[in-house]
């Protein structure tokens, strides 16, 4: 499905990564130690982007990972790697 916005594109992919490494015991206490972040935050801030931004990230700060999500959701990750570009350079021009 094509979207507007990269608003909405990273929101989605956003949510795929948490689904993601919620599915995994080991991201999910590796995401939770470097983050903070607990499941009492991570709902409070579903509709925050940073904190898409910030899931999307965790996932490509390490290539296994990754690619491990990538293909679980049929994604390229230069696909993954433009649209979190995408969403900054948006978020920088108009804030």
């Amino acid at each position: 499905m094509q979207h507007d916005t990269a608003l909405g594109d990273i929101m989605d992919l956003g949510l795929e990564a948490l689904a993601f490494i919620l599915s995994h015991e080991a991201l999910t206490e590796r995401f939770i130690a470097l983050t903070g972040l607990d499941s009492a935050d991570l709902k409070a801030r579903l509709q925050d982007p940073n904190l898409h931004l910030a899931l999307l990230d965790f996932l490509m700060n390490h290539e296994p990972d990754l690619m491990a999500f990538c293909d679980a959701y049929q994604h390229s990750p230069e696909a993954v790697s433009a649209l979190v570009a995408r969403h900054r350079s948006d978020e920088y021009s108009h804030g």
